[in-house]
C-alpha cells in the first residue's frame, strides 16, 4: 500500500516537473508545446507498473494545466483525456505484450508500440484537448491538434522505450559502471544541447544548430 503511494505521488511529480520543463521549450500555445516530456514518463510508467496508476496522470495533468491556465473546465478535460490516452495505450501494450521482459526486444513489440500505442495515444489526447480548448476559448482546432499531436508522438517514441529499457536492464542488473557512466555523459550532453536549441525559442541563425542533435541521439 505504501509501496504503490509513493510510485503514485512521485508519478504526479514527475508529471509536474515535465510539464514545466516542456512549456519552457518552444511552446506555440498555452496547453500545447512540440516538447512535452509527461507523455512518455506516464506511458512508460504504466507500462512497468500498471495501469492503475492512471489516476496521478489525471491529478498531475490537471495541476500543470491549471497552473498554465487557471480554468477548472480546460484544465479538467485535458487531465482526463491524457490519462485516458495514455492508459489504453499503455493496456493495450502490456495485453499484447505480457512478458514485460520481452518488451521492444523484437520487431513485433517495436511495430505493437508505434503503430498500436504511441500513434493513437498521441492522437486521442491531442484531438481531446484540442477539442475543449475550440469549445471553451474558441481556439482554432488544428494549429493546436498538430503541435500537440506532434509533442507528445516524439515523447512517446524518444523518452518512453529509452525509460521503459532502462528500468528493466538496472532491474537484471545488466549495467556496468562503465555503461552508466556513458549514459549520464550522453544524457547531460544532449540535455545542454537541447538547452541551447530550444531556449530561447529559436532563431534564424540557429536552424543549422539542430543538427548537434543527432550526434547525440544516434
Amino acid at each position: 500500500m505504501v509501496k504503490n503511494l509513493l510510485k503514485f505521488l512521485a508519478l504526479v511529480v514527475l508529471y509536474i516537473l515535465g510539464g514545466k520543463i516542456g512549456l519552457m521549450f518552444y511552446p506555440v500555445a498555452l496547453h500545447a508545446t512540440l516538447v512535452w516530456p509527461p507523455a512518455g514518463i506516464s506511458l512508460a510508467f504504466l507500462i512497468l507498473f500498471g495501469t492503475q496508476f492512471w489516476p496521478a496522470i489525471a491529478v498531475g495533468s490537471f495541476f500543470t494545466n491549471y497552473m498554465v491556465n487557471p480554468s477548472i473546465v480546460d484544465a479538467l478535460f485535458i487531465s482526463l483525456g491524457n490519462s485516458f490516452a495514455i492508459a489504453l495505450g499503455a493496456h493495450v501494450f502490456r495485453k499484447l505484450e505480457p512478458r514485460l521482459e520481452n518488451a521492444l526486444r523484437s520487431f513485433r513489440s517495436v511495430l505493437i508500440y508505434i503503430f498500436l500505442v504511441a500513434l493513437p495515444a498521441s492522437a486521442l489526447a491531442a484531438g481531446i484537448g484540442a477539442t475543449a480548448l475550440t469549445i471553451t476559448e474558441g481556439d482554432d482546432f488544428f494549429e493546436i491538434l498538430r503541435p500537440w499531436s506532434i509533442g507528445y508522438f516524439l515523447s512517446h517514441m524518444v523518452l518512453g522505450p529509452f525509460l521503459i529499457k532502462f528500468y528493466i536492464r538496472i532491474r537484471n542488473r545488466e549495467f556496468s559502471f562503465q555503461k552508466i557512466l556513458e549514459i549520464l555523459f550522453l544524457t547531460i550532453c544532449t540535455s545542454v544541447a537541447c538547452y541551447y536549441v530550444f531556449w530561447p525559442p529559436m532563431e534564424a541563425d540557429k536552424y543549422g544548430i539542430t543538427f548537434l542533435l543527432f550526434s547525440f541521439l544516434i
